[in-house]
C-alpha cells in the first residue's frame, strides 16, 4: 500500500525550521503533514515548523496539511509554502483544535493548486500579531463545480477569529 504521508514534520524548532525544497511527492494520501502531536502520538516539545518551496505534490486526499491536535499542549505549527504545485482533493488544509488556541499559522504564496473539492480549507484559526494567515498570489483551479453532491470551493474559511485579519490577496 502507499504511505499515508510523503513528508511528516513533527517536533521541529521555529529557529531551525525544516527546509523542504524541490522534488516530487506522489502516490500518497497526504503530501506534507505538519503537526504537534501525531508524529509519535505524543507532544512535540517544539511544535512543527517548515519552509516549503518548489515542490510538486500529488496526493489523493490533502496536498499540504497543518494540524494542531486536540491532544497536544498546543505548541506552534507554522509553514511557509511558496512556488509549489499541489494536486489533491484538498490542496491546503489548516486545522486548529476546537476553540482556536492560536497555534497554527502560515504564509502561502505563488502556488498552483489543483483541487477536486477545496483549494484552501482553513478551520478554527485564532489570528494575532504573532499568529497570522496569508494567502497571496495563488492560482487555484477546481476540477469541476461539484465533488460528489457537494459544491467545490476555492478558499474556505471557517471559524477564523482573533485580533488580526487574514491577508488574502491576488489569488486567482
Amino acid at each position: 500500500t502507499n504511505p499515508s504521508e510523503g513528508i511528516e514534520v513533527w517536533n521541529v524548532k521555529n529557529t531551525t525550521p525544516a527546509s523542504i525544497t524541490g522534488g516530487t511527492i506522489s502516490s500518497v494520501a497526504t503530501g506534507i503533514f505538519l503537526n504537534n502531536y501525531d508524529g509519535y502520538a505524543s507532544d512535540a516539545e517544539y511544535g512543527a515548523h517548515a519552509s516549503i518551496s518548489n515542490v510538486n505534490v500529488s496526493a489523493s486526499n490533502i496536498g499540504v496539511r497543518l494540524l494542531d491536535n486536540t491532544l497536544s499542549t498546543h505548541v506552534k505549527v507554522n509553514a511557509t509554502v511558496s512556488n509549489c504545485t499541489i494536486a489533491a482533493a484538498e490542496g491546503i488544509k489548516i486545522e486548529e483544535s476546537a476553540g482556536g488556541q492560536g497555534t497554527v499559522s502560515g504564509n502561502f504564496n505563488n502556488n498552483d493548486i489543483n483541487a477536486s473539492a477545496v483549494g484552501v480549507n482553513v478551520t478554527g484559526m485564532l489570528l494575532s500579531p504573532g499568529n497570522g494567515l496569508t494567502l497571496d498570489n495563488n492560482d487555484i483551479d477546481l476540477s469541476s463545480q461539484m465533488a460528489g453532491p457537494n459544491p467545490t470551493v476555492g478558499v474556505l474559511l471557517t471559524n477564523v477569529t482573533g485580533t488580526e485579519d487574514a491577508i488574502i490577496t491576488g489569488n486567482d
